[in-house]
């Protein structure tokens, strides 16, 4: 997971029951850049020893995806709609058929 979010995340995260879905995480606030900044997606992928040909990214903010896909992420505007990102995530071929 890539977060824009402050320092005080380490202090609340563990009460996000969600973030035992994501095998690492990855704040702003500790590398010092935000999204859309480039170099926050080219950090992640060092930091994680991984191309970006091999990460999705998913965000509710067009401008933050754009960013990513200049990157050579995947991406996908999240507009709420879960059966929407679902059938990206296929068409991606992230997940099978649901």
């Amino acid at each position: 997971m890539l977060s824009n979010t402050s320092c005080a995340f380490h202090q609340f995260s563990k009460q996000v029951s969600a973030l035992k879905y994501f095998d690492g995480l990855f704040i702003s606030a500790d590398c010092g850049f935000l999204k859309p900044e480039k170099e926050i997606f080219r950090l992640f992928c060092q930091h994680f020893s991984v191309s970006p040909k091999e990460c999705v990214f998913i965000d509710d903010t067009a401008v933050n995806v754009e960013s990513a896909t200049e990157e050579g992420f995947a991406g996908v505007v999240f507009n709420g709609n879960a059966d929407e990102l679902k059938k990206e995530l296929v068409n991606l071929g992230i997940i099978d058929q649901v």
